[in-house]
């Protein structure tokens, strides 16, 4: 597809385009093309690919919208959604990425260590909880039922931060931390999925850096196949939910990052996009986690766990509206 092919099409479908805007589009990584020879004498022109237009289209929608505020992070939602872009464009961003991901996870372990992290956790539980709360006064058994359910939800929330906090300061995911909250979780089908869950074996935060300094553009062609398959499973997680705040456990964690680390979601529409893609990219266990995530063990598990989730906060309501 040749520029003025481009010109052309955004013209009859009403987008503002030119030159000057190709050319920036270029610049940050967000459409691909190379350079074509005409023939002998007959110079050389750009050949753009064939979804460009479906991109530059993207591209509109998210200037229209106004929710992210640079250009630049747009390549993270086109990468994210199957378009092809220029990968050591998005190399470079990523490597910004990660330098600030140090500085929050270093925060992190900070706010696990302090001394009042305990009552912050405590508090956050205890208004999540409170929203199942009955109208009315409700009986001693139902506030009896509403404190265990914020006292076993805030050690859920102080797991998963302890284990996000040991992930990275340790380069592994703590088996202990792990077995506690999948048992304060009850999950039942742990026996089966137990040799998935070796995966945690092959994370390894600490040698992150060193692997996306040396990525290559088949990492990222690897890291594209492998999105493609996790948006599957996230997309069956997602129909139950208006979005990811709404999902138990997952959601109020979103939630305390949110709220102690400003760049998180809300100011960086684009920070979970980041924070998957460097994952994928920085991991060494792409194909592992393929061939883990296409096992029918795997999916009856994934099946399971949706089912498992809105329990945690289904039961906290039917207890309390049962005893009010």
């Amino acid at each position: 597809m040749l520029k003025k092919e481009i010109l052309d099409k955004a013209d009859a479908l009403g987008i503002e385009l030119n030159n000057k805007a190709i050319e920036r589009y270029v610049g940050h990584g967000l459409i691909v093309g190379k350079r074509v020879s005409q023939g002998y004498s007959k110079g050389v022109v750009t050949q753009y690919h064939e979804r460009t237009m479906e991109a530059i289209q993207l591209i509109n929608d998210l200037k229209s919208s106004k929710t992210i505020k640079h250009q630049k992070d747009y390549i993270f939602i086109l990468f994210w959604r199957g378009y092809p872009v220029q990968w050591d464009k998005l190399k470079e961003r990523i490597m910004e990425f990660y330098a600030e991901m140090v500085d929050t996870f270093e925060r992190i372990d900070e706010l696990t260590n302090t001394p009042y992290y305990g009552d912050i956790i405590a508090e956050i539980a205890s208004d999540e909880v409170s929203k199942f709360k009955p109208i009315g006064r409700p009986s001693k058994s139902a506030l009896e039922t509403l404190e265990r359910r914020s006292k076993d939800t805030a050690q859920l929330y102080d797991l998963l931060l302890s284990l996000l906090s040991h992930l990275f300061m340790h380069g592994n995911i703590n088996n202990d931390l792990l077995g506690q909250m999948i048992r304060l979780m009850q999950i039942d089908f742990i026996g089966e999925f137990d040799e998935s869950l070796h995966i945690h074996s092959m994370i390894n935060i600490s040698g992150w850096h060193a692997r996306l300094l040396n990525s290559s553009e088949k990492d990222f062609d690897e890291t594209a196949e492998l999105i493609a398959v996790l948006k599957q499973y996230w997309s069956q997680l997602m129909s139950n939910y208006q979005s990811e705040y709404h999902i138990p456990l997952i959601g109020d964690t979103l939630r305390i990052f949110t709220s102690y680390y400003g760049q998180y979601n809300e100011s960086d529409p684009t920070w979970n996009y980041k924070f998957y893609i460097l994952g994928l990219i920085s991991s060494s266990f792409r194909h592992q986690l393929k061939d883990i995530l296409s096992n029918p063990t795997t999916q009856e598990a994934w099946q399971q766990l949706i089912a498992i989730l809105p329990a945690l906060n289904l039961n906290s309501e039917k207890e309390v509206n049962l005893h009010g």
